[in-house]
């Protein structure tokens, strides 16, 4: 089963969502009191993946890995490209794609560094690995 997953905002709408209570649905709790990623997972019995050593570790190895292009650096071009690709159940990353594109070198940049990662820990739902559908955006900012 393949799940999108969205870096900000469905993590937000899911952490939101959950944290309402039928008797005030209108009123959200505060900060916190938002339920920890561990109890939404419990709740859902699904697992989203993760890069190894958490989402810190992923922007650190963009940050290491991404060459911003020259053409691109010389004609100050930069934005944001949108990737799709899926974490399969062993944790190999595979069908990479741009979704958003800002500029032929930026998107193949991009793609580079997604191949180069290394295995994630898969998503899991019920406890079983399964194939999830994960969506990366990648800044390029001079």
């Amino acid at each position: 089963m393949k799940k999108q997953i969205i870096l900000s905002s469905l993590l937000s709408a899911l952490l939101i969502g959950n944290c309402l209570d039928t008797q005030a649905a209108n009123e959200a709790r505060t900060i916190n009191d938002l339920p920890s990623m561990a109890e939404v997972s419990q709740n859902k019995r699904e697992v989203a993946p993760e890069f190894p050593g958490g989402i810190t570790a992923l922007v650190q190895f963009l940050s290491k890995n991404l060459k911003y292009p020259t053409v691109c650096k010389e004609q100050k071009i930069q934005g944001k490209v949108l990737m799709k690709f899926t974490v399969k159940s062993d944790g190999s990353i595979s069908n990479i794609r741009v979704t958003k594109s800002v500029d032929p070198y930026l998107d193949k940049e991009a793609v580079r560094v997604v191949k180069s990662m290394p295995r994630w820990i898969p998503g899991t739902q019920d406890g079983k690995p399964v194939s999830v559908e994960y969506t990366l955006p990648i800044t390029f900012k001079l």
